[in-house]
Order: structure tokens, then sequence, then C-alpha cells
């Protein structure tokens, strides 16, 4: 039987998610030692699950969506380019969810139980929603011209867009990058007979 790395997802309009390659591609013209996300995969991790079965994948996915069958749509907006761990030693680069976090935190609230009652260990750390854009390769190292773009792009506004779906993903590497394919799509709109 064959495992599923998956994770759990919103995605912004085509219009946002191109303001936010269109900043992607400022930092990786002037920075190589990264691996910069391709436009198709940003997306924000509302939750990493881990490999699910095959053979459990839709149970899973059928829990997710009873999870999130109450919450309704909301307003998502990115603001602000920043840095794990911090924007001096930048080793994953990423965009803030301003308007819309909050929401984004309650369905990871939610979602955690759900992974947490199919067996796996949930992460401690605390959910900061965002879309990471790019993560420093195995050799890279950032330069000045860099650290400059990411000074100027800290409260960078790429726009905002309605969120009225929440996506489960698989992930796989093809080509040496990783392929996003949905599992399961489920509308976030609580009036709705699920």
């Amino acid at each position: 039987m064959a495992k599923i790395k998956t994770f759990i997802s919103v995605a912004a309009s085509q219009r946002v998610t191109n303001n936010i390659a269109r900043v992607s591609s400022r930092l990786a013209a002037v920075c190589d030692g990264y691996n910069w996300v391709p436009p198709e995969n940003l997306l924000v991790t509302v939750n990493f699950v881990g490999e699910v079965l095959d053979r459990e994948a839709a149970e899973f996915c059928q829990r997710v969506k009873t999870a999130t069958a109450s919450f309704s749509p909301f307003e998502l907006s990115f603001c602000g380019v920043n840095a794990f761990p911090n924007t001096d030693s930048p080793r994953t680069i990423w965009m803030g969810v301003d308007e819309g976090s909050s929401q984004l935190i309650e369905i990871n609230r939610e979602l955690t139980k759900v992974i947490q009652d199919w067996g796996f260990n949930k992460e401690k750390n605390a959910f900061l929603p965002h879309v990471t854009l790019g993560k420093l390769r195995r050799g890279g190292k950032w330069n000045e011209q860099l650290l400059e773009h990411l000074h100027r792009l800290r409260k960078h506004d790429s726009g905002f867009c309605t969120v009225d779906k929440i996506v489960v993903n698989s992930s796989h590497i093809e080509r040496g990058s990783p392929t996003y394919t949905p599992m399961g799509t489920f509308r976030l709109d609580s009036r709705l007979d699920k």
C-alpha cells in the first residue's frame, strides 16, 4: 500500500497569485541561491498532514470536509515580505496573510484535531498564515541585493480576494520539483447542505 504525502491549503485568486508571483520573480532576479516556488504552488498551507495511506485518503478527505463544514467564505489579503528565521538570515522567504489570518488560524485549529485524531503528532509550533516564496538551497547564499529587496518589500501589498474553498493535496516530486494534486476540494459555505 502506498503512502501519500498530504497537506491542506487555500489558494488566492489568480489575480492575487499573479501579484505574489511578480514579487517572487523580482527576488529571484537578484539572488539565485534559492529554490523559488513556481506560481502554481503559491498556496497557503493550512496544515501539513504527513503521509496518508492511499486506501484511507477518501475517508481522510471526508473528515476534512466535515471539520470545515461550519466555516463560511472570507476575505484574504497578502501583505509584507518576511523571512524565517529573520530578514538578516533569510532561509525561507514568505509573504504574510493580513486580513483573513484569524479565520485561517481557526480552520487550522479544527483541522489539527482531525490530524491528531487520525494518529499524527502535530508539531506544536504556532501557525503563522503565509505563502512561501522561496527556500535557501543547500550551499546557496543570500546577497546584499536580496536583503535590500526584503527591506523594501516588508509592507508590500499584493491585494485581496475571497477564499471559498479548502483543498486536500497530495505532493510528490516530479523532475526535481514538487507537484501538487488535489485529492479533495470543499466549498466553505456554512449555509450549504454538505
